[in-house]
């Protein structure tokens, strides 16, 4: 009796195989903490925090403070505040409503608004009136930012 198999169903027997081993690894394993924080006074998150295994979703919104301007969703190792890639995937990083995925469950992340303060003149220094003022005197600009 000759037996004939199509390689096509062979690799597709070989990934079925590999999606079951992978479902058995994360149902598992064991949720990890993951904190949604934002920078001082930048503005607010929601979630604050998440409790997930690999392949499962968290729905992330910011809502920027003024004078803030939002840049991108980001992972964060806690410890150092290094970017960690690969570990969480943003559905749009650049909304402030979106999807983050676990791709590589890690311990001690944390995910970011990454934003940056508007500069912003806060006092001037002599004060500018009718009269004018001496040619002679420094003027000093104070920012809300170095």
């Amino acid at each position: 009796m000759l037996l004939l198999t199509s390689c096509e169903n062979f690799l597709k027997a070989n990934q079925v195989k590999n999606e079951i081993e992978e479902s058995i690894e994360i149902a598992n394993s064991s949720p990890i903490l993951y904190y949604i924080i934002a920078d001082k006074d930048s503005g607010t998150v929601s979630p604050s925090q998440a409790t997930l295994k690999k392949k499962q979703s968290v729905n992330l919104l910011f809502t920027p403070a003024d004078g803030w301007n939002f840049i991108c969703w980001e992972a964060l190792d806690r410890t150092t505040g290094e970017p960690v890639p690969d570990a969480i995937q943003f559905e749009n990083p650049q909304k402030l409503e979106t999807k983050a995925t676990i791709i590589k469950p890690t311990e001690n992340l944390m995910i970011h608004p990454k934003c940056q303060l508007v500069p912003k003149v806060i006092e001037i220094t002599p004060k500018f009136d009718n009269s004018g003022c001496d040619q002679d005197r420094t003027i000093e600009i104070i920012f809300n930012k170095s």
